[in-house]
């Protein structure tokens, strides 16, 4: 996995050393699901399957992430949660309706009989 940050002299984006990313063990793990979307377990140790690590959950940082050290954590702590906005922001200005009325459509959410 590659990690990118904004170079603060150019800004311009630039990937972030392994050696800074090295030092965190993260603690909170995203995993694996089966096609019924639980997740699942190892036959052998019956332990969940982790696939990938995440930086934060219900809003709170990994607490090995904040050890450390330098602003490179916040820096790319942001730069995820501006590009979540951009994404919501982009699908609602792709919104068919948008340009039709000025509305964004919620779309159908349910199944008719």
């Amino acid at each position: 996995m590659a990690w990118y940050g904004t170079d603060k002299v150019t800004g311009k984006r630039i990937k972030i050393p392994k050696n800074q990313i090295s030092a965190w063990k993260p603690t909170l793990w995203n995993y694996k699901r089966g096609p019924d979307g639980k997740p699942v377990r190892d036959p052998i140790t019956r332990q969940l399957i982790p696939t990938t690590p995440k930086i934060q959950e219900t809003g709170k940082l990994c607490p090995n992430l904040e050890q450390i050290e330098g602003d490179i954590v916040k820096q790319v702590v942001k730069w995820l949660s501006l590009r979540n906005r951009l994404s919501v922001l982009e699908g609602w200005l792709s919104n068919e309706r948008l340009q039709y009325d000025g509305r964004i459509g919620a779309g159908s959410l349910g199944f008719r009989l």
